[in-house]
């Protein structure tokens, strides 16, 4: 996206390290925009957060993120776009592999490279996307997000004080 992003905050407890939290905005920073739903699902189903050079035995990739969008003033009678990402399940992966996911490796891999621990990984029978190996999910930790902000065009409407708000999720 090439709008404006907002400064991360710090995560909360429990929560991203910076390692992990920069990986999610590199990785969004590549990703198709939300106004391209297919296109953005196999990417995010072909690229993991360790980025495009990983070569370790374990990936970690976004299973499911949420989109909010809004829109809010910016103060001056102008309106600004606010888009929020939010990673809310991951996949650990072992990479290209035929074998069974060891859990203590998948949990050693989280911990050592992301700094995540005890995050109540759930083994699937189905490996990942194209016989990408096999995974375990979990639930993201919260503050794996980042927020866009960019000012809208000034529309009709809002010369007679009924703009559009923009909202979903």
């Amino acid at each position: 996206m090439s709008a404006a992003s907002s400064p991360s905050s710090p995560p909360p407890e429990g929560g991203p390290g910076a390692g992990l939290l920069q990986a999610f905005e590199a990785w969004l920073s590549l990703a198709p925009g939300p106004i391209f739903p297919r296109a953005r699902e196999l990417y995010r189903l072909k690229y993991s957060l360790d980025g495009r050079e990983a070569s370790g035995s374990h990936r970690l990739f976004v299973v499911r993120e949420s989109i909010d969008e809004s829109c809010e003033s910016d103060g001056e009678g102008g309106r600004i776009g606010v888009v929020t990402i939010r990673a809310i399940r991951l996949a650990v992966v072992r990479w290209q592999a035929r074998t069974p996911l060891n859990l203590e490796e998948a949990e050693a891999y989280l911990a050592e490279r992301w700094g995540l621990h005890d995050r109540s990984l759930q083994l699937l029978q189905e490996p990942w996307f194209r016989d990408g190996g096999p995974q375990a999910q979990f639930d993201a930790p919260l503050g794996l997000q980042h927020t866009y902000r960019a000012p809208l065009p000034a529309t009709p409407a809002d010369d007679t004080g009924n703009g559009a708000q923009i909202s979903s999720g």
